[in-house]
């Protein structure tokens, strides 16, 4: 499947043209999907991968035999993949492997995604958070009773001190410190102890 401007580029860079579907992708070669595009691409061992908007992406080594040679060796210049594998995993658990700029990924399972954040990630991020914070209005739940060091943590990675009669809220991730002790009552009166060391999220 295809929607919007896809192109392939040839391994040296020289040439590139416009595909589609039913379009072939060599190994080596470069498919780039512009910023309101995507396309949903089959490799020859099943393997679906759906590539993101403002992609690059690259099959830079592939053997799609049925026996532990098989292997695939996947490059992401930018944007992100989804991807849900076919028989190469299944023969060869270890031969998935996703390169990037920073790191190589080994991938283990049938589905995964992967994805090189930018300007775009950080927009998402800001849209979460002002959706989350419209959310935190009002207290679920108080300490009612503290010992040693309780802090909760808001969506904004922001930490505060908790004691006894303060509020927490949607979204607080609750910490309490070795020997520390807090007892949470919430507006149905349910309660929740929690012990040392702990990380509580409501």
């Amino acid at each position: 499947y295809a929607r919007g401007a896809i192109t392939v580029q040839n391994e040296d860079g020289s040439s590139s043209r416009l595909t589609g579907k039913g379009g072939a992708i060599n190994t080596g070669e470069v498919l780039k999907t512009g910023p309101k595009s995507f396309a949903i691409i089959s490799l020859d061992d099943d393997t679906k991968m759906t590539i993101r908007p403002g992609s690059s992406f690259a099959v830079e080594e592939y053997v799609a035999s049925r026996d532990s040679k098989a292997s695939a060796l996947l490059r992401l210049f930018r944007g992100g993949l989804r991807t849900v594998t076919g028989f190469i995993s299944k023969f060869n658990p270890d031969g998935y492997k996703v390169r990037t700029s920073v790191a190589t990924i080994g991938i283990r399972g049938t589905e995964f995604d992967a994805r090189l954040c930018g300007d775009d990630c950080a927009e998402e991020n800001r849209k979460i958070q002002e959706k989350n914070n419209k959310k935190i209005k009002n207290a679920v739940a108080r300490v009612v009773y503290q010992r040693g060091t309780v802090r909760a943590e808001n969506f904004r990675d922001e930490e505060r001190e908790l004691e006894s009669r303060s509020a927490i809220f949607e979204g607080d991730t609750i910490k309490t410190a070795e020997d520390a002790y807090a007892v949470l009552v919430f507006r149905d009166k349910s309660r929740v102890s929690l012990q040392e060391l702990t990380d509580f999220r409501v």
